[in-house]
């Protein structure tokens, strides 16, 4: 059964609509996020996320994936357009019935960018900042590898 975490009340039928779906499983953390809620948990080991909106209509899931992951000709394309910017963090959404697409979160020590890259390898810049203290960014970086907080993960 889904639980909501402290705090948040979880919509009976989304409630219902998640537990048909992925069954029972450990106990998924809700939260909402621009009207739609994201229930986060584990299914087989795997750290996901399901996104529902009020009427229990799945609209997506979402998870992390390692750096490694990520298809050569990716990294290529975002070395050729980004240089030498790290590669922070990667999350891949599946909006329903649609293929995948990667948000890649990166980093140099002048700027932190948001892409987003979808199946053929296309790209589109999400987000740029500039960052007012690259040693902080990179320690945090460095100290515990998440540097981004997932709460502000893509929405559909």
């Amino acid at each position: 059964m889904a639980i909501a975490s402290p705090g948040e009340d979880v919509n009976r039928v989304v409630q219902e609509a998640f537990n048909a779906r992925f069954g029972k499983t450990s106990p998924v953390e809700w939260r909402r996020v621009q009207g739609v809620y994201v229930g986060h948990f584990n299914m087989n080991g795997q750290e996901m996320d399901a996104y529902f909106n009020d009427d229990g209509e799945l609209l997506g899931t979402g998870r992390e994936i390692e750096r490694n992951i990520i298809d050569e000709k990716t990294k290529a394309t975002i070395s050729k357009r980004f240089g030498e910017w790290d590669i922070l963090q990667a999350y891949e959404l599946t909006i329903s019935d649609e293929s995948p697409v990667q948000f890649i979160f990166l980093w140099n020590p002048k700027f932190s960018a948001i892409i987003k890259v979808d199946q053929c390898g296309s790209i589109v810049q999400i987000q740029k900042k500039k960052i007012k203290s690259s040693v902080r960014l990179k320690k945090t970086v460095m100290a515990n590898e998440k540097p981004v907080d997932m709460k502000t993960k893509p929405i559909m």
